[in-house]
């Protein structure tokens, strides 16, 4: 492999433009993508998307209401602060965010490739290849192709530069070096929490000997040092260390005992990358006796296959695997990303960086199967990775709309969110009937999740999702011509919340375009002795007033100055 590509590996730079090049390929049919799903809620509708001042950014955001028990608290003012930077050079130009995220992976790819090297983990031709196929894969294409993504990939970079300032300063002149990497890693964990792994995998390289000479335990523990720095910060931010894993609620032996079926569904994807999809979920109610069973044999085979490799490559494995499941631990149902009721998320952009372990673990062992297996590597490696390109290419499309990646989802998999989101999708391409069916079979599954629950907490969660198919589904009777049935709808909203006076505001401007003042003025009223200082509900009000003749008392609100103009 390294004769006919010596080329590749004959400069750094050269290396880096051939992983740039390599991104551009896989990944290139997604740069003229539009922004979808989070990509709007971080991005263009981010209210503080044109303020770069440090207080906007690195003030935590403080999560309120019914939900605010069952939502994880991330800080991570770094992602922040890049989607401003960005916005304020490509402006709502969803293509330069793409191109971003695309060289950034590309960037990866050769980091990675420096790293396995650097480490002593792989050959240079096992190094390529693993780092091509990395780049390459299409399982990536969740991390790569979704703008909000980005977090995973500069997450990596950070990583892997973490990574190899390390092995610069375990050296006994390294100690700039060493002062670097603790600043990456403190820079990591404000990018995304997974970071706080890194020192554990570097405490098993140390524990490997995979350098082979002295163990460096004192300068691995300045990482740890480092981290309990994080946490102090966390804490005095956040008024907690870390996330709440162990919560009382009674599924964290559901989570627990459903690992196995996670981690298989994720070996699955990686090894054969089929039926690939958004919103990845895994019920925890299902049975899990085989996946326990499964995982068992699985462990008794890499077990013993790891124990007749040679030394060296055994170390290499072993790292390999410890890579693989400790990164991967934090998304492994530990953390609670609950979807919807008993499903759990497995995203797979969770696989963006364990799965380097694997396809290290998975080359080694390969390479070590004698020289018939070393002659038939490079065809193989070069079959894997053409046959991964159109493979990422096609998995690249179903990000080209919310209404295409929505629509595959369901393919594999019913969510009642994910009904939702496509019924949103639906009216905004203006397909209202499609948009209706679509939000009525997510709401008959969000009222079974509300009557299924015993938490009240989670009740008025799932009640929130009910009330906000109801006034989705008005909207859209609204743009068919259908008032009878939208008036209907905002009732049934205001049924489960009769506080909300945007609801009141929408169902009274229903009225006032079948020309009922007096109904809209009475759901005005209320609406105004909810919130006395409302702008929208006065406005609203004063000009009911008017087409009922009841000028002196629009004139009152008018002269409040929250009212412009109601003429």
């Amino acid at each position: 492999m390294m004769q006919p590509l010596g080329f590749i590996t004959r400069t750094p730079w050269v290396t880096g433009c051939f992983f740039l090049l390599l991104a551009l390929i896989a990944y290139g049919n997604a740069i003229h993508h539009p922004f979808v799903h989070d990509d709007v809620v971080f991005i263009l509708n981010n209210p503080h998307i044109r303020d770069l001042s440090p207080a906007s950014v690195f003030q935590p955001k403080i999560i309120e209401g019914p939900a605010a028990g069952l939502i994880n608290v991330y800080y991570r003012p770094l992602i922040e602060l890049y989607y401003r930077l960005v916005f304020a050079v490509f402006g709502s130009n969803a293509w330069g965010f793409h191109l971003i995220n695309i060289l950034l992976h590309g960037m990866n790819g050769f980091l990675l490739y420096r790293l396995l090297g650097r480490a002593r983990l792989l050959p240079p031709e096992g190094a390529l290849f693993v780092a091509v196929l990395f780049v390459v894969h299409p399982v990536q294409t969740e991390a790569v192709a979704c703008i909000s993504g980005i977090s995973n990939l500069l997450l990596l970079t950070v990583i892997l530069g973490c990574f190899l300032c390390y092995l610069r300063g375990r050296e006994p002149d390294g100690g700039g070096a060493l002062a670097v990497s603790v600043g990456l890693l403190l820079t990591g964990c404000l990018i995304k929490e997974q970071m706080i792994v890194l020192p554990v995998v570097i405490l098993l390289f140390e524990a490997l000997n995979l350098s082979g000479g002295q163990r460096r335990w004192g300068k691995c523990l300045t990482l740890f040092g480092a981290l309990a720095v994080y946490f102090l910060l966390r804490r005095a931010l956040l008024g907690m260390a870390v996330t709440g894993i162990f919560d009382p609620r009674g599924e964290y032996l559901l989570r627990f005992l459903a690992i196995p079926r996670s981690l298989l569904t994720y070996l699955q994807i990686i090894l054969w990358p089929a039926g690939l999809h958004y919103y990845r979920s895994l019920d925890v109610l299902q049975t899990n006796t085989w996946a326990w069973a499964v995982t068992a044999v699985l462990l008794v085979i890499v077990t013993a296959v790891i124990r007749r490799m040679p030394p060296e490559p055994r170390r290499v494995m072993l790292f390999g695997t410890g890579w693989f499941m400790i990164t991967l631990l934090p998304m492994l149902n530990i953390v609670p990303l609950v979807n919807e009721y008993s499903t759990i998320l497995n995203f797979e952009h969770f696989l963006y960086i364990p799965m380097i372990g694997l396809l290290t673990s998975l080359t080694m062992f390969v390479r070590e199967r004698g020289a018939a297996a070393a002659k038939l590597f490079p065809a193989v490696a070069v079959g894997l990775v053409l046959l991964s390109v159109p493979l990422t290419w096609r998995q690249n499309t179903y990000w080209r709309s919310e209404t295409a990646l929505f629509t595959r989802t369901l393919r594999f998999q019913e969510s009642g969110r994910v009904r939702m989101l496509l019924g949103k999708a639906l009216y905004f391409q203006g397909d209202y009937p499609a948009a209706i069916n679509e939000y009525h079979k997510a709401l008959a599954i969000m009222k079974d999740y509300a009557g299924k629950t015993p938490l009240p907490a989670v009740r008025e969660f799932y009640r929130g999702f009910i009330k906000g198919i109801y006034f989705d589904l008005a909207h859209c009777y609204e743009a068919l011509q259908n008032p009878d049935t939208a008036i209907t709808m905002y009732d049934q909203a205001l049924a489960i919340d009769p506080r909300d006076i945007v609801l009141y505001n929408n169902l009274a401007v229903v009225y006032i375009k079948e020309k009922n003042f007096t109904a809209a003025a009475g759901l005005l009223e209320k609406a105004l002795g909810l919130d006395p200082a409302s702008p929208l509900t006065m406005q609203n009000l004063a000009y009911c007033y008017v087409q009922l003749g009841r000028r002196a008392e629009a004139d009152a609100l008018f002269r409040s100055e929250r009212v412009s103009d109601y003429e």
